[in-house]
């Protein structure tokens, strides 16, 4: 694998760019891909589809495992069942799946490697109820920070495209 560029709005692509996509449906995973894909000949997404499995991957992250973006679903399921599976942790408990994406950003921000690096949030949910879960008492946030963009997930991931080239340029 080639080195990172540091992407830029006017910079080319001449070495790969790696993405984190963190979705539970596979379904999903296949389309954002395909979408990133297209727009980047060279892009090399990894797929984590829990988010326990996103916790242990940023608990073991290496510098040369930073990637250019993640792009995170705001839905997630904990952990895969399985018989004697760990339970969640308290902040899961309580925020429920539903609030998942936003625990996975406040990993990402309050990780110095990882603290700048973009994020998309590519969901289902309109940005109100994203603004509606933000203003919620056990969300980290009180409101997203600059360097995470949303795109809905019905919009054939047209806009996912347009949000990651803003990010990494053309």
């Amino acid at each position: 694998m080639s080195s990172q560029s540091s992407p830029g709005p006017s910079s080319r692509q001449t070495s790969e760019w790696k993405v984190i996509v963190v979705e539970d449906l596979e379904n999903h995973w296949i389309d954002i891909d395909q979408q990133l894909r297209d727009a980047f000949p060279l892009i090399v997404t990894r797929r984590i589809a829990t988010e326990k499995d996103f916790h242990d991957f940023m608990n073991r992250l290496r510098p040369e495992d930073v990637p250019a973006l993640f792009v995170v679903d705001m839905m997630l399921r904990w952990t895969d069942p399985s018989p004697g599976m760990e339970p969640p942790p308290e902040d899961v408990q309580q925020g429920g799946f539903v609030k998942a994406g936003l625990r996975c950003v406040n990993q990402i921000v309050r990780n110095a490697a990882t603290a700048k690096v973009p994020i998309i949030l590519h969901t289902i949910l309109d940005e109100d109820d994203i603004a509606g879960l933000i203003r919620e008492d056990t969300s980290p946030f009180t409101e997203l920070p600059s360097h995470v963009r949303h795109t809905h997930k019905a919009d054939n991931g047209e806009k996912l495209a347009v949000a990651a080239r803003r990010f990494l340029g053309p």
